[in-house]
């Protein structure tokens, strides 16, 4: 259990984090404080270990998302994707009604938002840099396309964008990278997928994607990221724009930003669904004993220490 305790302006929050370390046995960590610098960002501070984990994946906030991520995946990839007739009336709608098929993703990736991103409200200084890095890019590359708007894209609605072509684009665009980057924040098990995988120069998303595949370990994810892929690369074989918006993304984002650092690499070494950086599980459980070795601390012996 998880108690909140209150020290001038800051909440101190202990308790035990279940899959600090990995997604392995006594992979729990013993939650210290949660940390918030001026400078931005949201850290947690587990009992033993130097490293700071990236992010505050609250229970609450994880579970809202169930979901909004079944939405997402679940539609395209089990109803349109698996049935002839939607499949060929959502390919009929893209190639002779354009602007209504834009304003079908908007009201569908605007409700997928609104009960995400708009209801949970982090504030954008506590989003980390990977994921402010990868937002940051593709409003450039949104920008380079579109042009500049009134406002912020994710602050129109659904009557604002409806007599507007290049609204109903660049909205819906803005609005699925939002609840893209909110997803990462969150969860960090694909956080740090994207970060290993977008810490290397890819020159097209296929690219990107066949690294990931190629990593990936757990099956159901496997079939999930071929799927998407196959989805994606669809889309932007028969969208031009769409693809000039990915690949110009993909050069606008800064690597040192976005790669995995130390903390996320030591974070990331008890993890068995994913070759992180290519390498095995068996030569990162060498490297992670080597690390703790190196610096000093044992933080598994401590976690269980706590709960006897």
């Amino acid at each position: 259990m998880t108690t909140i305790a209150e020290t001038g302006t800051t909440k101190v929050i202990k308790g035990i984090v279940i899959g600090a370390y990995g997604d392995m046995e006594r992979c729990e960590g013993v939650l210290e404080d949660i940390i918030t610098p001026k400078e931005g960002g949201t850290f947690m501070k587990f009992h033993g270990c130097p490293y700071l984990f990236k992010g505050f994946p609250l229970n609450e906030v994880i579970e809202s998302m169930g979901l909004a991520k079944a939405l997402l995946s679940f539609l395209p990839r089990e109803i349109i994707g698996k049935s002839f007739l939607f499949s060929s009336m959502v390919a009929l709608l893209f190639l002779f009604n354009r602007k209504r098929f834009y304003y079908y993703l908007n009201l569908y990736f605007g409700m997928i938002y609104d009960r995400a991103v708009v209801r949970v409200n982090m504030l954008p200084e506590r989003y980390n840099a990977p994921t402010i890095e990868i937002k940051r890019a593709f409003y450039v590359a949104l920008k380079n396309e579109f042009g500049v708007f009134d406002k912020p894209l994710k602050d129109y609605y659904a009557a604002e964008i409806r007599s507007s072509k290049k609204l109903l684009k660049s909205v819906f665009y803005a609005k699925a990278i939002e609840f893209i980057c909110f997803f990462l924040e969150i969860d960090s098990a694909y956080r740090l997928r994207v970060q290993d995988v977008l810490g290397h120069r890819h020159k097209d998303i296929k690219g990107l994607f066949d690294m990931l595949i190629k990593r990936e370990k757990d099956e159901a994810l496997i079939r999930n990221w071929k799927s998407l892929s196959r989805i994606i690369l669809l889309f932007i074989k028969i969208n031009s724009q769409s693809r000039r918006i990915i690949d110009n993304f993909l050069l606008q984002i800064d690597i040192d930003e976005v790669k995995l650092d130390e903390a996320d690499w030591y974070f990331s070494l008890r993890r068995k669904g994913y070759d992180f950086r290519g390498i095995s599980l068996e030569e990162r459980l060498k490297e992670k004993e080597r690390i703790e070795k190196e610096r000093g601390f044992t933080p598994w012996g401590i976690v269980y220490k706590n709960q006897l």
